[in-house]
């Protein structure tokens, strides 16, 4: 598990600063921190989004180590994954498992072509709504 700050620095570089840009608000040390992926305190991530005038998630995001052995040669591998993305895939599951979406494919596969131009509203609904669950729980997870 550990925190990722590239997207601090992807901020910097549009805004066409540097790294060392933050040793205005920060030691050398701390700024050695963040090239390492270190963690740092909150006083020091509030001094950056106020230099920046940013949200912490604009600038780091939170990871977990997965495990997972593979099957064939029996071999652990180890990923990190973005803390929540589970949840995310199991409610989009979740969602394509719904009455109407069962009910869609169903018509689709058993529909004439003219009658797949008129589900395209209902197919937009659906899709708007799995949209806006997904940000619902990539917002849930920003906030703690």
């Amino acid at each position: 598990m550990g925190i990722k700050y590239y997207k601090l620095f992807a901020l910097l570089a549009e805004r066409g600063m540097q790294k060392t840009d933050l040793l205005k608000i920060m030691s050398s040390s701390t700024l050695a921190k963040l090239g390492k992926g270190a963690p740092l305190n909150t006083k020091t991530i509030d001094e950056i989004c106020q230099f920046l005038k940013c949200q912490p998630v604009d600038i780091m995001e939170c990871y977990t180590t997965k495990s997972y052995i593979d099957s064939k040669t029996g071999i652990e591998y180890k990923t990190e994954v973005l803390t929540g993305i589970d949840e995310i895939n199991k409610s989009m599951e979740d969602l394509q498992n719904t009455d109407t979406m069962k009910m869609l494919i169903e018509l689709l596969n058993n529909a004439d072509p003219n009658l797949i131009d008129n589900l395209s509203a209902e197919v937009d609904k659906e899709n708007k709504r799995m949209e806006d669950i997904k940000k619902q729980i990539k917002d849930k997870y920003e906030k703690e």
